[in-house]
């Protein structure tokens, strides 16, 4: 042990260098603690490989005994589970016939012995088959399909009321009153050739009135409930006129151009007040499609657009002068002979029986432009819009 002691010490003094070596008295003790460490080291390795072995004897005693030299191994019986045969329905499979021989046209099937030959053809002659074999599982009870529900003839399409119109065409009297209103503008630029007075007269003095629409409607079914819709009718917008103002100034008129060119006081002022009821009459032909769904037997829902062409026919009353504020005839002015509108519906329709119904639809009937002619520097723009009672009456069922 002097040896590997002296080994130790030389390459403990080669990497300590100018540290001092340990005393002689300490290499024994740790001599003695690397002996014990190594001691109880090999006791663990002793006592693990005994371990080992004490197990392995014990599962060797439960295994099968190993079979005898010359004996076969002998194993257990396998048993057959088969599946629960499944019921099938199968096709008896269709005797052979053999066709029977042509028959000559004009004559009658002839009998060969006891059976007699039915009147067949060779082209209509076809050989049975026997049906193709499609396994069928029996499923559990509680997840067995019931049977199919059987759904009415053309459940998937809209609901038709007994009431609607059993024809594609139709021909209906309608009577159509509602409310109507106009929009008054003053076109760009040209304020200087009205009245100021005038301006302010018939904003506030010319009111809503009352119009009444009379006509024949033809229509047109194009799908279960959806129709098209024209026909010709005759409109009649009456409008309230109300004046009550003070006329204290004249207005003095550039000839060449038409424009006021400065306002003189009157020497008395002059109090306009009149009331009157102007009337416009139109020819409308009107071209719309709808959507009629039924809620009920008796109850439709009514959604219709579209647009008309309208022919002006004359006015009826009395306005002011837009530059002297005289009192004028509506008839004396200058109109458009030819208009258009925009028709919005939208409403119910209340079935009294297959000819007569009555409807309650909001409806806007919007003019594209104004009814005078193009010398005046306003506009006035009619619409009619609200609550419309109408009532229509089939020419026949």
């Amino acid at each position: 042990m002097k040896g590997w002691s002296d080994a130790i010490e030389r390459l403990v003094k080669r990497r300590l260098q100018n540290y001092a070596a340990p005393a002689p008295d300490d290499w024994d003790l740790l001599e003695q603690k690397l002996v014990r460490a190594q001691r109880w080291y090999q006791a663990w390795m002793a006592g693990g490989l005994s371990c080992v072995l004490v197990l392995f004897s014990i599962t060797a005693g439960f295994s099968p005994a190993a079979p005898k030299p010359g004996e076969a191994l002998r194993t257990p019986p396998v048993v057959k589970v088969e599946p629960p045969r499944l019921r099938s329905w199968r096709a008896l499979p269709a005797r052979r016939q053999t066709p029977p021989p042509p028959i000559a046209p004009g004559r009658p099937p002839q009998s060969s012995g006891p059976e007699k030959v039915s009147a067949l053809t060779v082209a209509s002659w076809q050989p049975l088959r026997p049906a193709r074999e499609e396994p069928r599982v029996k499923a559990l009870p509680f997840l067995a399909p019931g049977p199919e529900p059987v759904l009415p003839e053309n459940e998937h399409l809209a609901y038709v009321s007994p009431y609607q119109h059993k024809r594609r065409w139709s021909y209906e009297v309608s009577i159509n009153p509602n409310f109507t209103f106009r929009k008054f503008t003053i076109e760009p630029g040209m304020e200087n050739r009205m009245h100021q007075e005038f301006v302010d007269a018939v904003r506030y003095g010319e009111k809503t009135g009352f119009s009444l629409n009379l006509g024949l409607e033809v229509s047109r079914r194009i799908g279960r409930i959806t129709y098209l819709h024209t026909g010709l009718n005759y409109i009649t917008n009456n409008f309230r006129t109300d004046f009550d103002f003070t006329h204290f100034r004249d207005a003095q008129l550039d000839k060449p151009s038409g424009e006021i060119v400065r306002y003189t006081l009157k020497d008395r002022p002059v109090r306009v007040a009149f009331t009157n009821a102007n009337q416009f009459h139109y020819l409308q032909v009107p071209l719309s499609i709808s959507y009629e769904p039924w809620i009920n037997d008796q109850v439709r829902f009514n959604m219709e657009a579209g647009f008309s062409y309208l022919r002006f026919l004359g006015a009826e009353g009395i306005t002011l002068d837009h530059r002297t504020l005289e009192e004028v005839t509506l008839s004396s002015r200058s109109y458009r002979q030819h208009m258009a509108s925009v028709n919005l519906r939208l409403g119910f329709q209340y079935f009294v029986n297959e000819q007569v119904n009555i409807g309650l639809e909001p409806s806007l009937q919007y003019f594209t432009n104004t009814i005078y002619s193009d010398q005046y520097p306003f506009d006035m723009v009619p619409y009619s819009v609200g609550l419309a009672v109408n009532l229509k009456v089939k020419l026949r069922p």
